[in-house]
């Protein structure tokens, strides 16, 4: 009698997630509705398929996971750990950048680094203290002052601009006209990656078009140039300071420099961090805290119980900070549910199997990219009870004091899951919390005439809400 074990099927003999049949050319990509976001168009797609699914999108096969536990089963593998990057994101970041590095152990050196120093809680209340308290206050004041309606994305994208330079860089008085001017100039070849990353290339779904020569790729590595110079003139400015042994304000590029000087990282790991720190709080942070006023302005019986717990627990002589994140359990619940409502990176970022490996009794041969697709975990009535409504109570504690079942739920994972998720997971959740709390302490946001606004997405580098403008009053 054979044993179990001589009886399992080996991975080769395994079949691949089902999916539609594949088409010559455009593979599965008929089978898209053009008129969805991607993440919903793929998630109506693959669900017809089950929690796994192979599409093949041009000449690209994807694997789509719509289950939790196949997420962790599938990311927690070595071998699926790789990164599926698309032409406009090679453009965007270096190789070194930490999230798009190839896997392996200077990925994971560079990972503890940014995880567990330059985002560490220490480090963290530093840098809110001295950064992010004022420039939050100074969001709410151009809000009030706007005159009237004024579009909140617009005004925290510049203000976390602003915001993310002074935490890599550094004060802007510390330095002269020449380093702002260099500042205002690297912002707008930022914006520009913003916007070329957020359009669909061709390029990365049928791959032999890669050897037409493409406009958009000639672009980007001549903004990229340009952009490279300006980060590396930033950079050397705090360096010139650290060897004159001038004081200067708590910034992320000294704690770089620091391991630069000690032959941890190089100067080029230095501009990639910095590079993917600005593209992460400049499009991740406004787009979080822009659906976070939008959900509370639609539902005014929301704001006015933030308000209560505000008035109630910090009253109205000071403004919170970060060592009021667990007093404010309501203003929390209502930030987790805004991260589980609307996520702004439905995917993620793709990953890539490095070599074949079995998934869920499937076969994901070795090339193939993967996505774990978090919007559809986020809005699966087998998780979530009534999944497309907002509802904070689900992640208020419970009554004997332990944390909300939704929070520790294993279908719960607004910063994806396994050994490459999101590093800055931490820093985010606690930079969208402290918007959140001081803008709402402060000021009221309502509608344009006490009608709800639509809540409609809009996709590109991160999944935003479609333009929309609120009053914002002083309480």
């Amino acid at each position: 009698m054979m044993s179990a074990m001589s009886s399992a099927p080996s991975k080769s003999q395994l079949k691949t997630p089902p999916g539609p049949r594949r088409l010559p050319i455009i593979g599965s990509m008929h089978k898209l509705s053009k008129s969805e976001a991607p993440h919903i168009a793929v998630h109506q797609l693959a669900r017809q398929y089950g929690d796994m699914a192979m599409l093949h999108l041009g000449s690209v096969p994807t694997v789509v996971i719509n289950h939790p536990e196949l997420m962790r089963e599938a990311f927690e593998k070595d071998e699926l750990s790789g990164r599926w990057v698309n032409e406009a994101f090679t453009c965007m970041f270096e190789e070194d950048a930490l999230g798009f590095a190839p896997f392996g152990n200077r990925w994971r050196k560079l990972s503890h680094f940014v995880r567990h120093e330059l985002f560490s809680g220490d480090s963290l209340a530093t840098l809110c203290k001295t950064y992010s308290e004022p420039a939050i206050d100074k969001a709410a004041e151009q809000m009030t002052n706007a005159g009237g309606l004024m579009n909140p994305h617009n005004v925290l994208y510049a203000i976390e601009y602003d915001l993310s330079c002074r935490i890599l860089f550094g004060w802007e008085s510390n330095y002269d006209d020449e380093f702002r001017q260099i500042k205002e100039e690297l912002r707008e070849r930022i914006a520009w990656f913003h916007a070329a990353a957020g359009t669909r290339n061709m390029n990365d779904f049928f791959t032999w078009l890669k050897v037409i020569p493409s406009k958009m790729l000639r672009d980007s590595r001549r903004q990229m140039a340009v952009r490279e110079g300006l980060i590396g003139a930033m950079v050397d400015r705090v360096h010139r300071r650290r060897r004159a042994g001038q004081a200067g304000a708590p910034c992320m590029v000294d704690a770089m420099l620091a391991k630069e000087e000690a032959g941890e990282i190089t100067r080029l790991v230095i501009h990639a961090v910095c590079m993917e720190i600005l593209s992460a709080l400049t499009s991740g942070v406004p787009s979080q805290v822009s659906w976070f006023l939008l959900l509370v302005a639609n539902r005014p019986e929301v704001q006015a119980k933030i308000h209560e717990e505000l008035d109630r627990v910090i009253g109205r002589d000071r403004a919170p900070t970060m060592d009021d994140y667990k007093a404010l359990p309501y203003v929390f619940a209502c930030v987790a549910e805004c991260l589980r409502y609307r996520v702004i990176a439905p995917f993620g970022i793709a990953h890539k199997s490095l070599q074949e490996v079995e998934v869920g009794g499937y076969k994901i041969p070795a090339g193939v990219q993967m996505l774990g697709n978090i919007y559809a975990v986020h809005h699966d009535a087998r998780f979530w009870d009534s999944p497309g409504e907002y509802t904070p109570e689900r992640f208020l504690p419970q009554a004997n004091g332990t944390p909300a079942v939704a929070l520790t739920s294993p279908a719960y994972m607004p910063f994806g899951v396994g050994i490459r998720r999101c590093t800055g997971d931490y820093f985010g959740e606690v930079a969208v919390w402290l918007h959140a709390a001081r803008l709402m302490h402060r000021l009221r946001f309502e509608t344009p005439e006490g009608v709800p606004l639509s809540e409609d997405e809009e996709w590109g580098l991160s999944v935003i809400p479609k333009p929309y403008v609120l009053k914002a009053t002083r309480r």
